[in-house]
């Protein structure tokens, strides 16, 4: 009918633009965006995501509040889908039928009150993403930056660590105390498991301090499981990207 083929015009239109120039019209799991818009937000909408994915899989308890803080430059881009990827990606690991548009709503039927903040001063780095997350145990905060034109983490909790993250990750907490690494490298080479990157951080001398590997291979739950058990160890988790959404 007539009226099929305006819609089908209209969709071809629609692919051909966001082909040529990335422009997002009339979606439905996902948000609207100019040419202009998407590309001065791309970048951030993979730093996003990879904040969200890496706060979502290690938050073991409910959440009940969520702040992103924009710094810089990422201060100066539209905010709206990179808060809703960030908040997507943040739950998707135990949250169903969620998508980046109903992201949101999503939150906010769960009672996770939402904030947003800008700053126009360049800090440290020319952009920053922050994202802090407050369960009714802890509040965790982590930061990122695009270097390179690619998204890196350079903070969690407030211990510098600039890390770039692959699909096999291993995020540890532990006490820094000599030893640890020896134990740790131990355990991932009993269980022929390749370091690829290994990224280290702490707060002070003998302190709390944090350990991000990337390695070639999935890291099984019985490797986990040992790992935890290194007297230092205060956390340990696997943390995967699937689909590579940080690269």
């Amino acid at each position: 009918t007539e009226a099929q083929e305006k819609v089908a015009v209209q969709i071809a239109e629609q692919i051909s633009d966001y082909l040529k120039t990335g422009a997002i019209t009339n979606a439905v799991n996902t948000f609207s965006l100019t040419a202009k818009e998407y590309q001065s937000v791309k970048p951030f909408l993979k730093l996003s995501s990879l904040l969200g994915g890496f706060a979502g899989q290690l938050t073991e308890n409910a959440i009940k509040s969520i702040q992103v803080e924009f710094e810089g430059t990422a201060a100066n881009v539209n905010s709206v889908p990179l808060t809703q990827t960030i908040i997507y990606s943040l739950l998707k690991p135990t949250t169903d039928s969620i998508n980046i548009i109903n992201s949101v709503l999503v939150a906010k039927s769960k009672s996770i009150s939402i904030s947003e903040v800008k700053h126009q001063k360049e800090n440290d780095y020319q952009s920053l993403i922050k994202l802090t997350v407050t369960t009714d145990k802890q509040t965790r905060s982590v930061s990122g930056t695009i270097f390179g034109g690619k998204a890196r983490i350079v903070e969690i909790k407030g211990i510098k660590i600039e890390a770039d993250l692959s699909e096999h990750n291993l995020y540890v907490t532990n006490q820094d105390k000599p030893g640890f690494i020896k134990d740790l490298s131990k355990i991932l080479a009993d269980n022929k498991i390749n370091i690829a990157t290994f990224h280290l951080g702490r707060l002070s001398s003998g302190g709390e301090a944090i350990a991000i590997i990337s390695t070639d291979n999935k890291i099984e739950n019985s490797v986990i499981e040992s790992i935890k058990k290194i007297p230092l160890v205060i956390q340990a988790k696997y943390i995967q990207f699937k689909d590579k959404e940080n690269e």
